[in-house]
């Protein structure tokens, strides 16, 4: 078969789209011809085709919908959180079939099977009087079978962020997360071997930098020792990230200083929040809030630039302890620590949502919700929750003024770093002017 695999135009941030060109990678181990096209950096690509499938979160659905309306005569499968979380919202809109859950052994058995697939485990699709959903296939468990991604079918050049996943699923019992309805609880990693053949791989195209875009890169802080090791070793000519927010109580000193070595030019932790009891009580972090500064101070000591994540505005906080939260940051930012707070958001798939539904802090429903949701990637305009213990415009005051304190913050560290450069290529200059200056 002819398959096109689409990521719909959206709030681009750069990052190439990983989870098509694993798929990919998969549909041509089965020897059909693959397209991949990511609308937000090249146009609908043409000709006929025998599968069309579209991936995407609940956000763009309605670009999703667009989409899939330019191939009216084609079948069409989606995947993706929408597809996983709202599969007959899917169907009914757009779809013929859903995979729901991880993708890679659905569409395996899906594309062997096609047209014939009312028994495939995580497939949906639609019947003559409605909707028939098969039971969800159990989460991939050998991450290292599966082939590495179709990286030759997109064009890497276009993107700021090369982002690969290096392992799967999280333990943790954060509120306000649904990755474990995508991923599961059960973490799962692939070898170290594994992760250093994809890094030769996109070396071999010439990419110079890679995002770690995992949700738990360093669960097991020895396996990913390893991999800093073998980076190190191998002398790869490029540098990486891990801005998802790693956890701070799984960065010894060790591996942040192997991290450096390997040329990471960036680290962001996820403390959520500066007061234990929030963490506890309120978002289940599971974190030691105590560890965080040492790892700050030693990112500081080796010259590894670091971000921390905050969260604010959960229902059961009360606003002295956003306050605490925001001095906490503020401290970190004194030890060179970009710091990022966001509102807490209500994803329908979420304990957060459930919860402040159930007790009466959810202030907006439905299509009401998900068209506010839909502008994560722009300033953040208005708090969906309600508490006892302050008012939503608060929430979204403080947000902003955040915002603006980050900004002035990383602008100062540009300007030192541009005045560095400068003087490091014309010293003479630069001491004249700045004798200048002083006088």
């Amino acid at each position: 078969m002819r398959i096109a695999l689409l990521c719909p135009k959206y709030s681009f941030e750069g990052y190439t789209p990983t989870g098509l060109v694993t798929i990919a990678a998969v549909a041509e181990q089965l020897g059909h011809t693959v397209v991949v096209a990511d609308l937000n950096v090249e146009p609908l690509p043409q000709g006929r085709f025998d599968l069309v499938g579209i991936t995407g979160l609940s956000l763009w659905k309605k670009q999703i919908i667009e989409t899939a309306g330019k191939f009216k005569d084609t079948p069409i499968i989606l995947g993706g959180p929408w597809a996983s979380l709202y599969p007959e919202q899917a169907l009914s809109a757009c779809a013929d079939y859903v995979c729901r859950g991880e993708g890679e052994d659905t569409l395996h058995e899906f594309l062997e099977r096609y047209p014939n697939v009312e028994n495939v485990l995580g497939i949906g699709f639609r019947t003559g009087d409605g909707f028939h959903l098969n039971p969800r296939r159990p989460f991939i468990t050998d991450l290292d079978r599966l082939p590495l991604a179709a990286w030759h079918l997109i064009k890497l050049k276009k993107y700021k962020r090369v982002s690969i996943v290096s392992s799967r699923g999280c333990p943790f019992r954060c509120i306000f997360c649904s990755d474990h309805t995508l991923h599961g609880r059960g973490w799962r990693a692939r070898s170290v071997s594994s992760v250093i053949s994809e890094l030769e791989l996109l070396s071999g195209y010439g990419v110079n930098h890679v995002t770690f875009g995992d949700e738990n890169m360093t669960l097991k802080p020895e396996r990913f020792e390893q991999i800093c090791e073998t980076i190190i070793q191998k002398k790869f000519k490029m540098s990486f990230d891990a801005i998802q927010g790693v956890r701070a109580d799984r960065l010894p000193f060790r591996l942040l200083e192997l991290m450096k070595q390997a040329d990471f030019v960036n680290v962001i932790f996820a403390p959520e929040s500066g007061v234990q009891r929030v963490l506890d009580e309120v978002i289940h972090k599971d974190l030691d809030l105590s560890v965080v500064e040492p790892v700050v101070k030693k990112c500081r000591d080796i010259n590894l630039p670091c971000g921390a994540f905050f969260v604010v505005g959960f229902p059961w906080e009360t606003m002295e302890e956003i306050r605490q939260t925001i001095k906490f940051a503020d401290k970190l930012r004194v030890l060179g620590c970009s710091c990022f707070v966001g509102n807490a958001l209500p994803f329908p798939d979420t304990e957060l949502y459930a919860r402040a539904k159930a007790e009466g802090f959810l202030r907006f429903d439905g299509e009401k919700l998900e068209e506010i949701l839909c502008f994560l990637g722009k300033p953040r305009k208005v708090h969906c929750l309600s508490s006892p213990y302050w008012e939503p415009e608060q929430i979204i005051a403080i947000c902003k003024r955040e915002e603006k304190k980050n900004l002035r913050a990383v602008y100062r560290a540009y300007s030192k770093k541009k005045i560095v450069s400068k003087f490091l290529r014309h010293p003479f200059s630069s001491i004249k002017k700045a004798a200048k200056v002083l006088r």
